[in-house]
């Protein structure tokens, strides 16, 4: 059984949903001026570094609007349930059709694939 971490004698209640979305946002826009940070040591000495900062982040929200755009889109053309049930009576027979053309096909190329016994001599 693992111990349990000692509780603060300050706190009776555990943190509160908004607590830790706090903390959770406190540290990306730590290491988002962290990351600015850098890039303004770098653009010192490498100047064109803005640039390429700049093209990335271009990059980076075309592709987000993308994803977002396309998943806006797909789920407004999600089936109704008559929609679901058509589709799978529809899938049931496909598979039936394409089962009967494989074992046809199949029934084929043994044939053709078996050599024919000798006709029997009278």
């Amino acid at each position: 059984m693992t111990p349990r971490l000692p509780q603060s004698p300050h706190r009776d209640a555990p943190p509160t949903a908004a607590e830790r979305d706090f903390a959770t946002l406190a540290a990306l826009t730590a290491l988002l001026g962290l990351a600015f940070g850098l890039l303004f040591l770098v653009g010192l000495v490498f100047p064109y570094a803005f640039f390429f900062a700049a093209l990335l982040a271009a990059a980076a929200l075309y592709f987000a609007a993308h994803y977002l755009v396309w998943g806006w889109l797909m789920s407004r053309l999600q089936p109704t349930a008559d929609d679901e049930d058509s589709q799978a009576a529809g899938w049931t027979a496909a598979h039936a059709e394409l089962a009967n053309t494989a074992e046809a096909a199949a029934t084929e190329a043994l044939a053709a694939a078996s050599p024919s016994p000798p006709p029997p001599e009278r």
